[in-house]
């Protein structure tokens, strides 16, 4: 099985932490970015999610660009949990599939034909009724015990890969979990960002609730953030 490196290496990626704002870089965007795209003319009517100047356009490039950089980072860390996790629920489907064929061969030659209780060979002549029906009941049995240890040993593998497929599951989840916080505190940074070129932008044009500025919409993590987990089966698929 995968060791748990891969897992601890997902925690230790950029971004498990908030992102610093420094002072330099809240001026600049405050008094130089922010004052060069102040006049209203600089900006243009909000159509969709698009942002309705080229420094808020940049920045929403740039954030567009950091999370897709972590979500491709974290789908090298998960591709082989990902082939891992799949290769045990094929082979734990296959392992049913031959339990269940298994318990029907056991089951259907468990049962012993009536006419072989009356079948009395010349070496069991000396025997009682009771004798003959133990042994054709003991010789039934010996005929099903490869089977049923077959069986029992598909039954112990399906258990063990059961136990890892959950294990691989849970870092998965914890992985892509950790995807999800690090593109949220991504989205929450550049909008701590623009809202202050917006108070530097609007400082032009005080009052102004037509400013496109104040139209715009708000920078979030993109929408795979808030989906279900892409590396594991859905609800309902194959377990």
């Amino acid at each position: 099985m995968t060791t748990p490196k891969l897992h601890q290496a997902a925690m230790n990626l950029p971004l498990a932490s908030p992102l610093p704002y420094p002072l330099f870089q809240r001026l600049r965007d405050a008094w130089i970015v922010g004052r060069r795209d102040g006049q209203k003319k600089a900006a243009h009517d909000v159509t969709g999610s698009e942002q309705p100047s080229a420094s808020l356009r940049g920045l929403d490039a740039e954030l567009t660009a950091r999370c897709e950089w972590e979500r491709l980072e974290a789908i090298r860390i998960a591709s082989p949990l990902i082939d891992e996790h799949r290769e045990h629920l094929t082979v734990i489907t296959m392992l049913n599939r031959q339990i269940i064929e298994a318990n029907a061969e056991i089951d259907a030659r468990s049962v012993t034909d009536p006419s072989e209780y009356d079948r009395v060979p010349k070496s069991e002549a000396h025997l009682t009724p009771a004798q003959r029906k133990e042994r054709r009941d003991r010789e039934a049995r010996n005929a099903i015990a490869p089977l049923i240890a077959r069986r029992d040993a598909s039954d112990a593998q399906v258990k063990t890969r059961e136990l890892q497929a959950a294990e691989i599951a849970g870092m998965l989840v914890t992985l892509f979990e950790a995807l999800q916080t690090r593109v949220t505190t991504l989205a929450n940074h550049y909008e701590r960002r623009a809202a202050n070129q917006i108070r530097s932008y609007l400082r032009r044009a005080p009052g102004d609730a037509e400013h496109p500025l104040n139209r715009r919409a708000a920078f979030s993590p993109p929408e795979w953030a808030c989906e279900p987990n892409p590396w594991l089966p859905a609800e309902g698929g194959q377990r």
